[in-house]
Parts: structure tokens; C-alpha cells; sequence
């Protein structure tokens, strides 16, 4: 049954053996980069833009734009790893949900995903009550070529040059 929803997914993506999507878990490994902290990621076809776990946000101005410093707490080679992260603050989203409305920066990161590297739009807010620190959207998902099997997790470890 398995190897049919497989190859359902890939006929629903419309494509071939050649071209058919990489088929991730719906949740999986990630390295932000360059060579940054593992982060457990969420995939989630229900959301259009992915979303970090950004801790300690400060907003600043930098030669005239606005930009967010934040923290990340992820997993290095030997336990737990922070790092501090500069981004320019690419443009804003209003959130509207359980807590109410809210206004978040979006900002461009790189993440590593297997042995591929992407380049997206993240919106920053604390997920620290969530399972998972990042949420990869359909935006990313679509440039990943990626088809999300919901019967698998972890598939894959980050392993970028």
C-alpha cells in the first residue's frame, strides 16, 4: 500500500521517473546554513511561507534598512547549539490566529535539506512551544521538488558540502 501512495504522489505531481519529486517525511532534519545548528523541521503543505523559531528578536536599522537579530537553538556535533543571526528584514506578514493578530518580520535563510541547499522567505516568531522549530510552506516545498509522505519521519540528515 505504501509504494502505492508513493507512486500516486508522484503521478499526482505530474511527473515522470526522471523528473519525479524527492518524497520527504512530513517531518525531517535540516542544517541552517553555512554550517549552522540541525533543526527538526515541520513539513507543512497547509502553510505558504515556512517559518523559524527565532528567540530573543531585535529589530535594528543597518545603513538605512530595517533588520532583525535573533537567536536559534538548534543541535551541533557534540549537543545542543545557539547561534546569533543578522538578517535583513525582507518585508512584514499579518498573522491572524488563536493568540489574536500579529505582525512578523519575514527574512531570507538558507537552509541544507539531504544534500540540497535552499534559499527562502522565513517569517521569525518564538515556536518554542512548539515540537518543532521549523516550518517548511509550500513555497519551499515547491522548490525543494518535494512530495511529503505522511506515513514517514526522518528520512534524511543534512549532509551539504
Amino acid at each position: 500500500m505504501r509504494a502505492w501512495m508513493v507512486v500516486g504522489l508522484i503521478a499526482l505531481a505530474g511527473s515522470t521517473a526522471e523528473g519525479a519529486p524527492q518524497i520527504y517525511g512530513w517531518a525531517e532534519r535540516g542544517r541552517l546554513e553555512p554550517a549552522g545548528p540541525v533543526l527538526r523541521l515541520k513539513l507543512d503543505t497547509g502553510a505558504d511561507t515556512s517559518s523559524l523559531d527565532a528567540r530573543r528578536l531585535r529589530e535594528f536599522e543597518h545603513q538605512g534598512e530595517r533588520w532583525v537579530s535573533f537567536t536559534v537553538h538548534g543541535e551541533g556535533e557534540s549537543g545542543k547549539r545557539s547561534e546569533r543571526i543578522e538578517r535583513e528584514v525582507v518585508r512584514y506578514v499579518h498573522v491572524r490566529g488563536a493568540g489574536g493578530k500579529e505582525t512578523r518580520p519575514v527574512v531570507r535563510m538558507t537552509i541544507c535539506v539531504g544534500e540540497r541547499v535552499f534559499d527562502d522567505e522565513f517569517t521569525l516568531n518564538d515556536r518554542s512551544k512548539m515540537s518543532y522549530p521549523v516550518l517548511l510552506g509550500r513555497n519551499t516545498l515547491r522548490q525543494m521538488g518535494a512530495a511529503v509522505d505522511v506515513n514517514r519521519t526522518f528520512t534524511i540528515d543534512p549532509h551539504c558540502p
